[in-house]
């Protein structure tokens, strides 16, 4: 028996990290066509010429790979010389997308670039039509200000959006356009690489009217909501941290987010929102995701409640079918490849929804709809960001529209 302590004892000495360490003499970075290599070199977590463990070269790899500028990202280390080989995705895009969900369609165009200059900036502006209704956005982020590990932003927002009403029954009760104006500020800082604290101020006008509502809609004549303006500050709060390779992904995160109105604002309210989600990866190409939310206003304003339902939430719903001041949602997919090339990925899904709203806290605990279903998302691995989605959806409770539902990216 001590000889077995003494082997074992001897064997944690071995690969202990002091022994376990790599001396570095040079950093060779390949395959860069547009990014410039202080993009590269700054996501370094050791000294170069210095010591490093295998985790930290790991930890600079997969932090290269997180950028989500990079199609493939590997290193070999031979003789202290560190050799770094990327493939870059193109990231000058114009966006182009058709939606439909919950019988509300919509048609997106504009343009952006997620590493403006080579200097992993984004920059982008868009024009949206949803339904009947012209929305316009610009927005500027640097997820590395000051070249530290934290990101800084602005955003403005020119929205329409029309809102139908329904009754906890799904019968029709109204509706309005809302015309929100928006500009927002925002900032976060990474303090390790599963912890992160930021924080946002927003100037929201919002203005409601009875525009471009269909018929069946006017004929109700629901009163409107009161026009408001609101100073709204956010605090918000990360802890874990997923991890991308390519377009699979594996990790757990928590967020959290609280945000209240200033004084100056014609309303007041309280909001807070917190979601876990974690991914896991298994051979074959596999993924299993899921995401769990609650979120609560204290606004008694309508439009500054939760509506669920539709494009992002929920699938297999008419879009906002359920509203209240109190929502949970809970989403999982199972994910697995077949065709796996530069140009063209397959991912097919099957997928579970579900959701509780309402305005009481116990109430919304109860199941409001559930859904499952079926999807295929079709990639270009190559190009940042391009993610074609496809599902149809079945209701389970609460609703029997069910239906096709497709639209840009991951449902989350």
């Amino acid at each position: 028996m001590k000889l077995l302590f003494l082997i074992v004892g001897f064997w944690a000495f071995l690969t202990s990290p002091l022994l376990a360490q790599e001396r570095i003499e040079s950093l060779e970075i390949k395959g860069l066509f547009r990014t410039e290599e202080e993009v590269v070199k700054r996501e370094l977590t050791f000294e170069i010429p210095g010591q490093a463990e295998e985790a930290e070269i790991e930890e600079f790899v997969q932090r290269l790979r997180n950028l989500g500028i990079f199609r493939i990202v590997n290193y070999t280390l031979v003789d202290g010389h560190l050799v770094v080989e990327v493939d870059e995705k193109w990231t000058i895009l114009p966006m182009f997308s058709i939606q439909s969900g919950g019988r509300l369609s919509s048609l997106l165009v504009g343009a952006f670039d997620a590493n403006l200059a080579g200097k992993y900036m984004e920059l982008g502006g868009r024009y949206l039509r949803l339904g009947d209704t012209n929305s316009f956005a610009l927005w500027l982020y640097d997820p590395r200000f000051l070249n530290q590990r934290s990101l800084g932003g602005v955003d403005l927002w020119w929205s329409n959006r029309l809102r139908t009403l329904y009754t906890k029954d799904g019968e029709l009760e109204g509706g309005y356009l809302r015309l929100r104006k928006l500009a927002r500020f925002l900032y976060s800082k990474e303090f390790n690489r599963d912890f992160e604290l930021g924080g946002s101020l927003a100037v929201q006008d919002d203005t409601f009217s009875r525009e471009l509502l269909s018929p069946s809609v006017l004929e109700l004549n629901s009163p409107l909501p009161e026009d408001t303006f609101g100073l709204l500050l956010t605090g918000t709060l990360r802890l874990g941290r997923l991890d991308i390779d390519n377009y699979l992904v594996e990790g757990l995160r928590f967020s959290q987010s609280l945000t209240v109105t200033l004084p100056g604002s014609s309303f007041t309210a309280f909001e807070s929102t917190s979601q876990f989600s974690q991914y896991i990866r298994f051979p074959w190409r596999q993924n299993i995701a899921w995401r769990l939310g609650y979120a609560f206003t204290t606004s008694e304003e309508i439009e500054q409640g939760f509506f669920i339902g539709g494009f992002d939430t929920v699938r297999g719903y008419l879009d906002s079918r359920f509203r209240g001041t109190h929502a949970w949602y809970a989403n999982a997919e199972y994910r697995i490849g077949s065709l796996d090339y530069k140009w063209l990925a397959l991912q097919h899904t099957a997928f579970v929804d579900g959701t509780g709203v309402s305005d009481d806290f116990r109430t919304s605990l109860r199941l409001s709809g559930a859904s499952a279903g079926l999807g295929l998302r079709i990639m270009v691995p190559k190009v940042y960001s391009v993610v074609a989605r496809v599902d149809y959806a079945f209701p389970l409770i609460g609703g029997t529209t069910g239906g096709l539902s497709f639209g840009a990216q991951q449902f989350f």
